[in-house]
């Protein structure tokens, strides 16, 4: 220590400091410094001797390095020498790398112009790269006294395919195969010996192992940490349900329609959202700040589904067109009115449908307030036309369709038997076709085995989809095997490159993590709901 003090004092009270000089300087003063962190290394509180501090900076200060400008030092600078393979450059040396050697690379191809004309009419004698390449890999084969190492990218990034060497490398390795043995006299191929394939990673197992080979220890610690995490044991993602939850409030037992209707379409959304309070959605859509030219997707759904309500409720559609314009759904000028005028003929023609059926008149709504099995159930039926419930969709009919339809006909059954009353039917209308659920000749038995099942996936994930499920039990009611029917719902759980599938909700991805939800409970519980009512369906 008192050592790098005196020697750092000298060195600023002898030199001035120039710009010239000030890397030469920094070098000599970072030196000086390390005397002070070997002394405390190796904890040495005895004095030293001036030659032993001689012969310490001798060695950490090579003369070539002092006075030599940056980037002007020759190519012998001490240590490792970096260069390009260049002509008379293979010096004789203990070691030699030989970096890149790929294919196509090396030798290197030979780019001609349109006015060489020497390329266009070749002479013997006229210099060639690929031929001078050749002779300037043999000068560093030569050159080389105990080590030769040749590396090259023998694997492709994109398809994992191999990839050959250099021409050079490869004519190199037949020449060795042909002239030499392993030593022993071992059948093994001596250019397996040779050729050394290093791992994609360094975070590699085998570089942390002490085992025999050629391949070298590693010692980053990051890379270290990160190859026993792969060869740890791994254990899948803990379910988010190792139990079920304790019932919830009796006051639970009041359900709406609504939220009835709301639970079976997402089962395990409700119980998220409802005894969890945990939400997944990616919340509200930022208003768009284009002009509309047209309306598609859930927009014109939402249009159409709108303007089918003002259909039933007796109101012109042509007085509507001036409001959808004024809330900005529909685009400016003739566009628009030839887009309305389109969705309007579409939704007449669901009206015009539903009167051919001859449902009768529409009846204002009917309150619902039923106690069933310990449940009370609460709401409105409405869309009643005389004895027929009618569910129109200005789509193709979805499961979730029916589902809605078929709480809806149980629990107008039940209201039905216990006014006296002769059950009716529920129409359900799309752009599909038209399906009738017939009357349910105990309802209210029904409706309390769903009740029941509402109550059970209120505290775990019930295994119930409204399409994977439905796809099952449609199947299995046309004759299906088990193995089949299965195979459609998990089609529809995994989609396709078309269509996303339904496993790909957040809220499915949470619950069921780690393992595979179209299990037996998923079919049993699939065939229990939708059997009844595939039963009582049919298509007109």
């Amino acid at each position: 220590t008192e050592w790098s003090d005196l020697l750092l004092a000298l060195l600023d009270g002898c030199f001035a400091i120039e710009d010239e000089a000030e890397q030469e300087l920094q070098l000599i003063r970072s030196t000086l410094r390390e005397l002070r962190d070997f002394a405390h290394l190796a904890d040495y509180r005895e004095a030293i001797d001036p030659d032993t501090v001689r012969i310490q900076l001798k060695q950490a200060l090579i003369p070539e390095r002092l006075g030599t400008p940056a980037g002007a030092r020759g190519l012998l600078s001490g240590g490792v020498t970096c260069g390009e393979m260049t002509t008379l450059r293979a010096i004789p040396f203990k070691v030699i790398c030989v970096l890149g050697m790929n294919d196509t690379v090396f030798p290197r191809p030979q780019q001609t112009t349109s006015f060489d004309l020497m390329a266009g009419h070749p002479r013997p004698g006229d210099r060639s790269r690929r031929l001078d390449d050749r002779a300037l890999f043999l000068q560093t084969l030569l050159a080389a006294r105990e080590q030769l190492y040749i590396s090259y990218v023998g694997q492709s990034p994109l398809d994992d395919r191999c990839l050959p060497p250099s021409v050079l490398v490869s004519e190199l390795l037949d020449v060795v195969r042909q002239g030499f043995r392993p030593a022993g006299g071992s059948d093994t191929d001596i250019v397996t010996r040779l050729v050394t394939k290093q791992h994609l990673q360094p975070f590699h197992p085998d570089y942390f192992q002490a085992r025999p080979g050629r391949l070298r220890t590693s010692f980053s610690q990051e890379n270290r940490a990160a190859a026993q995490a792969l060869v740890s044991k791994k254990s899948g993602p803990e379910p988010l349900f190792s139990a079920p939850l304790p019932p919830p409030p009796e006051s639970w037992r009041r359900v709406a329609l609504e939220s009835l209707c709301r639970f079976f379409l997402h089962p395990v959304r409700a119980l998220l959202e409802e005894r969890l309070q945990i939400r997944l959605d990616p919340g509200p859509e930022t208003l768009a700040d284009l002009e509309p030219f047209t309306v598609t997707g859930l927009e014109r759904y939402q249009l159409e589904t709108d303007l089918l309500q003002d259909l039933l409720a007796g109101r012109e559609l042509h007085d509507i067109f001036q409001i959808k314009k004024a809330a900005g759904l529909l685009p400016v000028g003739r566009l628009g009115e030839s887009l309305f005028e389109e969705i309007r003929s579409r939704v007449e023609t669901l009206g015009q449908r539903l009167q051919t059926l001859r449902p009768g008149p529409l009846q204002p709504g009917r309150e619902v307030d039923l106690a069933i099995s310990g449940f009370t159930l609460h709401g409105v039926l409405g869309e009643i036309h005389a004895n027929t419930l009618v569910r129109l969709r200005s789509a193709r009919i979805k499961a979730k369709d029916q589902i809605r339809a078929w709480l809806d006909h149980l629990v107008r059954g039940v209201v039905q038997i216990r006014a006296g009353e002769e059950p009716g039917d529920t129409l359900l209308l799309g752009t599909d076709g038209v399906f009738r659920l017939r009357p349910v000749d105990n309802p209210e038995a029904e409706l309390a085995r769903l009740l029941d099942l509402y109550w059970q996936g209120l505290g775990r994930p019930l295994p119930l989809f409204a399409e994977a499920s439905h796809a099952f039990a449609v199947e299995l009611l046309r004759g299906g095997t088990r193995a089949r029917a299965l195979a459609r719902a998990r089609q529809a759980w995994l989609g396709n490159e078309y269509q996303t599938g339904e496993g790909e909700s957040p809220y499915f991805r949470l619950c069921f993590q780690g393992r595979d939800p179209l299990d037996d409970e998923f079919m049993d519980t699939a065939r229990d709901f939708f059997e009844p009512l595939l039963e009582h369906r049919e298509k007109i």
